[in-house]
């Protein structure tokens, strides 16, 4: 089983313009010990099972949310989405729409330049 932190937060479907409250599952931050977190929340990086995943000294990451449920849009009931999670000085900062695909390759994208990790 993989282990994720999750982020409760509305997103706007773009199709519909329904704003829907979803939990966003990420890898960033002590994810061995599956994080429960909320938008303005400060990322935890020190758990009982130690296992994190990328870096406290990065200032600016967009993580990929994986939706946890398995519809995401209480209007049209798309059954797939991926959001991106604003993140800045550790601190979830937003949530935004970012595909109706079901997955991409990359997890994180780090700076200002977005670099993928």
């Amino acid at each position: 089983m993989a282990l994720f932190a999750t982020v409760t937060a509305e997103v706007e479907c773009p199709r519909c313009g329904v704003a829907s409250s979803a939990d966003w599952q990420f890898y960033l931050g002590a994810v061995g010990d599956m994080p429960h977190y909320a938008v303005g929340d400060v990322l935890r990086w020190e758990g009982t099972r130690r296992q994190t995943y990328g870096s406290p000294e990065w200032h600016e990451v967009i993580a990929v949310g994986y939706m946890a449920g398995s519809e995401w849009c209480g209007s049209c009931r798309h059954p797939h989405a991926l959001a991106d999670i604003h993140v800045r000085e550790n601190r979830i900062e937003r949530v935004t729409f970012r595909s109706f695909e079901p997955w991409i390759p990359e997890t994180l994208f780090v700076g200002p330049e977005r670099k993928p990790v």
